[in-house]
């Protein structure tokens, strides 16, 4: 049947066809002329900006290693070098970048070359001085910075890269005034042309028009075939685009919504690299358009491997996609196809599995699998390591290749596992290298399935445990031996314990016998002395009568040193029952006991309530009765003593303080305060034996405590006592 208009219609549209090919192609090729003189241009302009920046950059990096350099003369602080060094790398990778700019013609060559000299000759100057601060002394440092090199060195680098980038910001303001031109012109030209196009395509469409009314009769058929073509492209998976001869869109299916984020009306008319902008993933380069492929070679092209579809919300998307030219039997081509599918999926799963074999490839234990017919199918890096097989000579091969002679039963074993799909795990065995030695390993075997379920292989891992095991025997051997030296060494201890304990026992003892022998003499010299003194008095000198008293009073010094070494001596002797204890109740009786602590002798307050302790009442006494004789007796001459008790809690412990008005104690002193026979005050104004904070601190160690102080020559002590607390 001849279609309606017969040749002569067919005549009339490849003519006017014709006539707009001939117009765009003379368009297109005054369009590509102006764009390749502004893309010409704009190429100058951006090796002209480099260029600039590339000066900036190393100009800054050498200021950069130049304050660190000056940071660390001045502080010798190491952290300054951080920004030298730093410094010093960015400005070595631009004189790098510089010289490459000589090589592509931007610079000029001598004067990079001068500026890469002086460069190494401040770096020189920077690192001499930071040498001479570390090794020798900051003085040196100082003086070769003082001598102006380095100052001279930097001006000039300053100048020859000022002229290069005064030179450079030239060029460049040149260019930008070439590329402005050049952008006036190629808006004139695409407007013009632009004009041209419409007007002709205005005459065109008349034309056609008049062809196409005496087709409307033939198109209602045309019309059933595309609501077909376009259900049917709906329904597939992929998305699909289709274009003119001139590369606009004039249908997208439901798929191809979905991923460009383009609605057909949307679209429909519009280029289609305004809709399908594509590049590539890893360089971010546009690939020619897929379309542009097809119309100008006219067959079917696909797209090149990590391309990603930027979508209309700038997000971007995998894909993979081919193109085709749309043409009526051996006609020309009409327009095209594009076809693509979102891979997103394909790619992830892609990238867990290349991850998963790098792993593997890499791991320090043996990863092998196998065939149920035990065939090895996978040998890895591991595996190579511990066995001495390559995976050439391995893969192909029967896994009994590893495994002993006598051990061959362990593997029909484990395959009866792996069929009924169950796990072996940490199965300790031996296995065999290459070279014939037996291995140490822990095996852990996993069934391999099909998308079925059906077990097809296995995957082993294989651990080397012999260092292990060799350590596990050696540390049995050990600790035998030690078990045996400890039964040796327990009976020892014991004997000497015993030892021991005999001779503390005849230590005390002695002790004892001796401060009773030792007292007795005291007595007589003390009381015969007393008796001279009473009777005969007024009968011998002055001076006689101040020897007796002096000896009367070494007597009770003596006396009171003896029956505090005692008192020491009792409190390391046993250990002792701790219980709850009223402190507040044991400190008034203390008070109420002793005519030195009376109201009118000294002011003892205690804020009440003082909180209970875990003590031992003969030990807290000794303590406490110590704590205040030192208080009340270290003051100045003519000043009452002011005495301040209280309780503090933390962490379930209780701290007693007392607090005095007292004379202070340096610093230095503080430290060997608690320690025996220590007396900050050698003189006769303050009395005592050096033993009683001794006493303190023995007390406080035996009901599980600690002592301190805080104390200032002059302003008087804080001493304080720290036991276990009570549970109120």
């Amino acid at each position: 049947m001849q279609p309606v208009g017969g040749a002569n219609g067919r005549r009339k549209i490849v003519s006017t066809f014709v006539a707009v090919g001939c117009l765009l192609a003379v368009s297109v090729a005054v369009a590509s002329l102006v764009g390749l003189r502004a893309l010409k241009l704009n190429r100058e302009l951006a090796r002209a900006s480099e260029a600039i920046r590339q000066l900036e950059g190393f100009v800054s990096a050498l200021k950069d290693a130049e304050t660190g350099q000056r940071g660390y003369l001045l502080t010798g602080e190491e952290r300054y070098l951080g920004p030298y060094k730093g410094g010093e790398a960015d400005a070595k990778r631009g004189a790098e970048e510089l010289q490459r700019l000589v090589s592509s013609g931007d610079l000029p060559g001598n004067e990079v070359q001068r500026l890469s000299d002086l460069t190494m000759k401040k770096l020189a100057e920077l690192e001499e001085t930071i040498k001479a601060r570390r090794e020798r002394d900051p003085q040196a440092a100082i003086e070769v910075v003082r001598s102006g090199r380095g100052q001279v060195l930097m001006d000039e680098i300053r100048s020859v890269a000022g002229d290069l980038e005064a030179r450079k910001q030239a060029e460049f303001g040149k260019a930008s005034a070439r590329v402005k031109e050049t952008n006036v012109t190629r808006t004139i030209t695409f407007t013009l042309t632009g004009l041209v196009n419409l007007a002709f395509l205005v005459w065109a469409y008349g034309r056609l028009s008049r062809e196409m009314l005496q087709r409307d009769a033939a198109g209602t058929e045309s019309e059933r075939e595309r609501e077909l073509l376009a259900t049917t492209l709906a329904s597939i998976g992929d998305g699909v685009i289709v274009t003119d001869a001139q590369g606009d869109v004039m249908s997208l299916n439901r798929e191809a919504e979905r991923i460009t984020g383009w609605g057909i009306s949307e679209a429909r008319g519009k280029k289609l690299i305004e809709v399908f902008k594509i590049e590539n993933e890893r360089t971010g380069q546009i690939p020619e358009n897929p379309i542009d492929k097809v119309l100008r070679l006219g067959k079917v092209v696909g797209l090149a491997n990590h391309t990603v579809l930027v979508r209309r919300d700038g997000s971007k998307v995998p894909i993979g996609d081919s193109g085709a030219p749309v043409r009526r039997g051996d006609g020309p081509v009409e327009g095209a196809v594009l076809v693509f599918r979102d891979v997103s999926e394909e790619r992830e799963a892609q990238a867990a599995k290349e991850r998963l074999a790098s792993i593997v490839e890499s791991a320090d234990d043996a990863i092998i699998s196998k065939t149920l017919d035990g065939t090895i199918v996978t040998w890895n890096g591991g595996a190579k390591r511990i066995f001495g097989y390559e995976a050439v000579e391995a893969i192909g091969q029967r896994i009994t290749l590893l495994i002993p002679p006598e051990r061959l039963d362990e593997e029909a074993h484990v395959l009866a596992q792996l069929r009924r799909g169950e796990r072996v795990e940490h199965l300790e065995t031996v296995r065999l290298t290459k070279d014939g030695r037996r291995l140490d390993v822990s095996l852990t075997v996993s069934p391999l399935k099909d998308e079925d379920g059906h077990v097809v292989g296995a995957s082993k891992v294989l651990r080397d445990v012999t260092a292990r095991k060799r350590a596990e025997k050696e540390l049995m051997e050990a600790r035998k031996q030690l078990e045996l030296h400890a039964q040796k060494l327990e009976g020892a201890v014991t004997e000497r314990t015993g030892e021991l304990r005999a001779t503390v026992a005849e230590l005390e003892s002695f002790c004892y016998s001796l401060s009773h022998d030792m007292r007795t003499p005291l007595r007589a010299i003390q009381s015969f002395s007393q008796l001279v003194l009473e009777e005969d008095g007024k009968k011998i000198s002055r001076d006689s009568t101040g020897y007796l008293r002096k000896a009367i009073s070494s007597a009770e010094r003596m006396d009171q040193l003896i029956q505090d070494v005692l008192a020491f001596a009792r409190l390391s002797r046993h250990e002792v029952n701790l219980e709850p204890v009223d402190v507040e109740g044991l400190l008034k009786e203390i008070i109420q006991e002793r005519p030195e602590l009376q109201p009118n002798k000294a002011d003892i307050r205690i804020e009440s309530p003082l909180l209970k302790v875990q003590g031992h009442v003969a030990s807290l006494t000794q303590c406490v009765t110590n704590l205040l004789d030192n208080a009340v007796k270290f003051v100045a001459p003519s000043v009452k003593p002011h005495v301040r008790v209280y309780s503090e809690r933390h962490n379930g412990r209780v701290k007693l303080c007392f607090e005095d008005n007292g004379i202070g104690i340096e610093k230095e002193a503080q430290l060997r305060l608690f320690d025996m026979f220590q007396r900050i005050h050698t003189g006769n104004e303050y009395e005592g034996t050096g033993i009683g904070l001794a006493i303190v601190r023995k007390s406080a160690e035996r009901m599980g405590g600690e002592v301190g102080l805080e104390s200032e020559a002059g302003r008087g002590s804080r001493f304080w006592v720290e036991l276990a607390g009570v549970d109120s």
